[in-house]
């Protein structure tokens, strides 16, 4: 028996005038985007041959209140969906009994719900479970359930170091612990697990990744999705052979789509693998990257986002930059000692007097933001670029 009433917005009501604990047959409740709202009663609990209750991404209000203190009775549930609502209180400690789980969402609004992450990871039977903005309580275990499949906890409490036995979750294909207290190393095998398409470990207080050495010259890493590290500060990787590791499937081009390393304080020559990927996402503002940009010889067209501002490079655009057809975005302010030049082969900016700003050391004069010639898409750069001949004085000056 189920009870299945999904994608119907103007379907309105309180849950609670309609579930009922003595609806002991019902196998599965499906309520996703329907206008349905209130506090989950507590007597589904009840519903011991449960197996499956989808609650997520409703319209209007959502569901409030706590979950069911006994919900460790509903020995059969298999799949619990209730992300992207307002929930609050305890997650209940009997969580814990629920040995057939094996899909859990709890993502929730920020700071209204707590618990405790040893009581999750407890499930062994877990494959998917996204918890965030709870006040989840804990240190990361030194071992992950064996199954996982999906890891995705951003915006808790969570502290500790990185699980030591990453190398044995082969099935693992999305992590996200952004936004975490996450300390110590990031282990490299993390990056060379065979099916993991998206790694978020930014905002976390990693040291390192890979101990800061360099990965074994025979490994590769087949091809990601998103991978970021941003807002580790002070990170330590030895970023040639992180970048290089990529770069040693069949497909020399496999890299990240979307690469972030932004606000890690990385200290080395600017990366020129970078161009050697089809990405079409990078961002590597505020580190500590140095030298020229290197000419660009592949073909990176896909490229859309580029943001290499607030470090501390030299020199002009790259030849080869014209390649980049679909470039919508370029940073390059931030960087005092970069240079207009005649290397590259064509004129890469034009100025947009149409949207000017007033520099730091703008006193009496404000300078055009830029657009790409390639791709009329925008361009940041600083004034000092262009040594400031394209900047207008305030009327009177």
């Amino acid at each position: 028996m189920a009870l299945c009433t999904p994608g119907n917005p103007r379907l309105r009501g309180r849950i609670g005038d309609f579930l009922f604990g003595n609806m002991s047959t019902l196998l599965t409740v499906v309520l996703n985007a329907a206008s349905i709202s209130g506090d989950i009663p507590q007597d589904i609990a009840k519903l011991s041959y449960l197996q499956n209750f989808l609650g997520c991404s409703m319209h209007g209000d959502g569901f409030t209140g706590r979950l069911p203190d006994n919900i460790g009775n509903m020995t059969e549930l298999r799949f619990l969906c209730l992300g992207g609502n307002r929930l609050t209180g305890q997650i209940p400690r009997g969580i814990t009994r629920l040995s057939k789980l094996y899909y859990l969402d709890l993502r929730n609004s920020p700071g209204m719900m707590r618990g405790q992450l040893s009581d999750l990871f407890s499930i062994s039977s877990l494959k998917f479970l996204s918890v965030s903005g709870v006040k989840l309580i804990g240190e990361m275990p030194s071992k992950l359930p064996e199954n996982l499949v999906y890891l995705i906890l951003p915006g808790n409490n969570i502290s500790g170091i990185f699980p030591q036995n990453i190398a044995e979750i082969k099935k693992l294909v999305a992590l996200d612990l952004a936004n975490n207290e996450l300390t110590g190393d990031i282990p490299g095998q993390l990056l060379l697990l065979p099916h993991i398409n998206i790694i978020d470990l930014s905002q976390n207080k990693f040291s390192s990744i890979n101990k800061g050495k360099p990965w074994p010259k025979k490994v590769s890493a087949r091809a990601k999705l998103y991978v970021s590290l941003a807002g580790n500060r002070n990170l330590s990787i030895e970023l040639p052979s992180f970048m290089e590791i990529f770069s040693r499937e069949r497909n020399h081009r496999e890299g990240p789509l979307v690469l972030n390393l932004s606000n890690c304080d990385i200290n080395s020559p600017f990366p020129a693998r970078v161009f050697h990927f089809h990405m079409t996402t990078c961002d590597l503002h505020r580190n500590k990257f140095y030298g020229e940009i290197p000419d660009i010889f592949s073909d990176t067209s896909i490229l859309t986002y580029f943001d290499i501002s607030s470090n501390n490079l030299s020199g002009s655009f790259p030849l080869g930059i014209q390649s980049l057809a679909s470039l919508q975005f370029l940073d390059i302010s931030g960087n005092p000692f970069m240079r207009e030049t005649t290397k590259a082969s064509s004129i890469v900016f034009r100025p947009d007097f149409s949207r000017m700003f007033t520099p730091t050391d703008g006193d009496n004069f404000t300078c055009p933001e830029g657009r790409l010639t390639i791709s009329n898409g925008r361009i940041r750069l600083d004034p000092t670029f262009y040594d400031y001949k394209h900047c207008v004085c305030d009327t009177g000056f």
